[in-house]
């Protein structure tokens, strides 16, 4: 493993909890999704985040953040991978807003270490 954020993340063996499963960390080098290289990916089915390791620990941190904000959308029915039209979610940014609040509430309130390493708190 390459970045400190990440390391952190592993000693400490910390995991997700989206409320109605709890999401494990895969670190990967060089991680790609369907082929196309990526830094981080949500496996809804498996809940596992899988991140790259490659990466510097700001562009570490956002995107676990960014991962963590898929599940949480996800939870919220606001859609997954997008991969057909039948996903596509249309709706207001009050709501979309709405259930980002929650969801970093949500964050918060389940995972309080993951939240203060996140944010380095």
């Amino acid at each position: 493993m390459t970045n400190q954020f990440y390391e952190t993340l592993k000693e400490k063996k910390l995991t997700f909890n989206a409320g109605w499963r709890v999401y494990s960390f895969k670190f990967v080098k060089s991680l790609k999704s369907s082929g196309v290289p990526c830094y981080g990916e949500a496996d809804f089915d498996k809940c596992i985040i899988s991140l790259d390791v490659t990466v510097d620990d700001d562009t570490a941190r956002h995107t676990l953040l960014h991962e963590i904000c898929h599940v949480l959308l996800e939870t919220m029915g606001l859609g997954g991978h997008h991969e057909t039209k039948e996903d596509w979610v249309e709706n207001t940014n009050e709501y979309i807003t709405e259930s980002m609040a929650r969801g970093m509430l949500m964050l918060k309130n389940l995972n309080p270490k993951l939240w203060s390493v996140i944010f380095d708190e």
